[in-house]
């Protein structure tokens, strides 16, 4: 079981591998970050601003600006973007005025937002857990990373309710026929009377997730409670996993909930909150050509401790740099990893 394997807290020592020796390389700044995204057959990378602002990385010009638009209290605000496949539509995750979530669609040609589109609103009765992260698949279906919708321990149930969207890994078609702002692909979650945009349920707050292309694995990193932060992995076209949330923390019970039940997915690693570890940050499994050592590594963080790590089936191990704050990761069209700091720089991760 390798949740029993987890580390003397995150604060660092490999458990079965050595340490992977990089650098990092500060490629940028920006205020607040909390996102670096990549577009097709375009070589710039743009980061999301919690604030509100999209703009490309080596420019500070503002490409869309929703600052009006959007709630920043507590861990509200501009949480994710994602490009389609063809890179000419763009989608991003706010929190609104009214604190609810919405997930836009617009038109993106030549550094220029149009048309934006309202595919959906969801309604977040506390100020955290909002998820945020969007990922497009290769099919072109969108998909959407839901907290439990906030306070502490889920007291609205939302992470085992299949008829809530809250505390959900989400799947929709953004391109459906018809007028109806968004269809239903084929291949989610087929719950006893659950809502159809489901793909995974029993998430606290998934802070950061991403679809490796070469195994077709997704990967979840999911924030935890008070004593345990885990990492899950599961097959793409698997829908339907149940990862235990409010029940369990981790591999343990919460809160005098089920260790496990036949019906709830393990994590595939978690760690306690040792040594000042408090919050996971999910990355990228590395798939870039310059770190021969890391390729093949899943690469996340702890937003406290801010130490790299690498995690395999078989071994799992700290990279030798730590970063302040890590709110994400990102990855560009060569498959070369970055990692951003809320306190403003934006690092390449390269070969030490």
């Amino acid at each position: 079981m390798l949740g029993a394997l987890a580390m003397a807290g995150l604060g660092i020592k490999p458990v079965t591998g050595q340490a992977v020796n990089v650098t990092i390389t500060k490629v940028g700044t920006a205020e607040g970050p909390v996102g670096l995204v990549n577009r097709a057959h375009d070589d710039s990378l743009y980061v999301v601003e919690q604030r509100g602002i999209v703009r490309r990385l080596d420019d500070t010009k503002p490409l869309l600006d929703v600052r009006t638009q959007v709630s920043t209290d507590i861990e509200q605000g501009l949480l994710g973007l994602a490009f389609s496949n063809d890179g000419a539509t763009a989608y991003i995750d706010l929190t609104n005025a009214r604190f609810e979530t919405e997930i836009r669609s617009y038109s993106f040609a030549d550094g220029t937002f149009t048309k934006p589109k309202l595919l959906l609103k969801i309604a977040q009765p506390y100020s955290n857990h909002n998820g945020g992260q969007l990922v497009v698949d290769r099919d072109d279906t969108l998909w959407i990373a839901m907290g439990d919708g906030g306070a502490a321990g889920d007291p609205k149930g939302n992470g085992q309710n299949t008829r809530a969207l809250l505390g959900k890994i989400l799947r929709i078609d953004p391109h459906p026929a018809g007028v109806k702002p968004y269809g239903i692909p084929k291949g989610n979650a087929s719950f006893a009377g659950g809502r159809p945009e489901i793909w995974a349920m029993g998430v606290r707050n998934p802070w950061r997730f991403s679809i490796d292309q070469e195994t077709r694995t997704v990967w979840i990193a999911d924030v935890g409670q008070n004593a345990y932060e885990e990492i899950d992995a599961v097959p793409a076209d698997t829908p339907g996993a149940n990862f235990g949330w409010n029940n369990r923390e981790g591999l343990h019970p919460f809160d005098g909930g089920r260790r496990a039940t036949s019906k709830l997915t393990d994590p595939v690693f978690d760690y306690p909150h040792a040594e000042g570890a408090c919050s996971v940050t999910g990355g990228y499994v590395y798939r870039g050509k310059k770190i021969p050592s890391l390729v093949g590594g899943y690469v996340f963080a702890d937003f406290c401790v801010g130490k790299l790590v690498s995690f395999r089936a078989d071994r799992v191990s700290a990279l030798n740099v730590r970063v302040k704050n890590p709110t994400s990761f990102g990855v560009d069209n060569n498959g070369e990893l970055y990692v951003v700091s809320q306190a403003g720089p934006i690092y390449r991760i390269d070969p030490a």
